[in-house]
């Protein structure tokens, strides 16, 4: 009875650490794993939250406000460097082409190319916005929209009407934060599954006695590592993708499979459930 009483004492504890302790404590190493079987399944969805909302500030919000303030403001930058256009009956001309690229980012808008397709984006950018003479294609890590102008018909828009209208792109970076954090969310859901499928032929190979939650919650923690790193090389843009990448998967990998057999093994001997 005493145990039990222990026990429960131990897990009320656990649920009362902060989730910046959490995401701090996935980086030392599988023996910090262990504690993380015993949080409530409200804990760890609510770090799942919080882990995507801190990957989503790195890698899109920190980018677009550090470029914006780079160029001097929206509006600023549009006076200096967009040229004379109309978009007007579902149609765009503009005088010449512009384009602009920046490590993950790039921006093409010519009414020389009819229409855009999604085939037309490149998934290697985090942000890409192609603009055509009847419609526009916008990635947002992974999130694909289009804009048809011919669904605006009654819109007629030029350079001086853009100039005036500068605050509404600023809200629409709103838009573009929140479609970047399910795009986000949705990246790390994957791989959170993708491990914890890999991580079912371990545990069944080594015969531990992990539940397929149990593998999901180790793999939450463990992804965290390699989100992190690839949201803060976007946000510096200190290596390449795919180097950023390779490293953070080697290492989430190796903490992930050591958390698996730490855990196992101490199911497998009954110190946890």
């Amino acid at each position: 009875m005493e145990q039990k009483q222990l026990n429960r004492k131990r897990i009320v504890e656990l649920n009362k650490v902060p989730l910046f302790v959490q995401y701090l404590n996935s980086f030392k190493g599988a023996k910090y794993y262990p504690p993380y079987l015993s949080l409530s399944t409200g804990k760890v969805v609510g770090y799942f939250f919080f882990l995507t909302a801190i990957v989503t500030l790195l890698s899109i919000v920190v980018p677009t406000i550090g470029y914006i303030v780079g160029i001097g403001g929206i509006g600023q930058y549009m006076q200096e460097h967009v040229p004379e256009f109309s978009l007007q009956n579902g149609m765009l001309a503009i005088e010449e082409v512009v384009e602009y690229e920046n490590g993950n980012t790039r921006i093409y808008i010519s009414s020389d190319v009819e229409t855009y397709s999604k085939d037309d984006l490149n998934p290697k950018l985090s942000m890409e916005f192609l603009a055509g003479k009847h419609n526009a294609m916008i990635n947002v890590d992974g999130v694909v929209s289009e804009i048809r102008y011919k669904d605006y018909n009654t819109l007629s828009m030029d350079k001086e009407g853009l100039l005036k209208n500068t605050p509404l792109f600023y809200l629409s970076l709103v838009f573009v934060f929140i479609a970047g954090y399910f795009g986000q969310a949705i990246y790390i859901i994957s791989t959170v599954l993708l491990l914890a499928v890999i991580g079912l032929m371990s545990n069944s190979m080594y015969q531990f006695k992990l539940q397929f939650g149990q593998l999901m919650r180790l793999a939450v923690y463990a992804t965290t590592i390699l989100c992190t790193l690839e949201a803060v090389n976007r946000a510096l843009n200190l290596i390449s993708v795919t180097i950023a990448s390779v490293v953070g998967m080697v290492w989430t990998a190796f903490v992930f499979f050591g958390a698996v057999t730490v855990c196992g093994q101490l199911k497998n001997m009954g110190k946890i459930r």
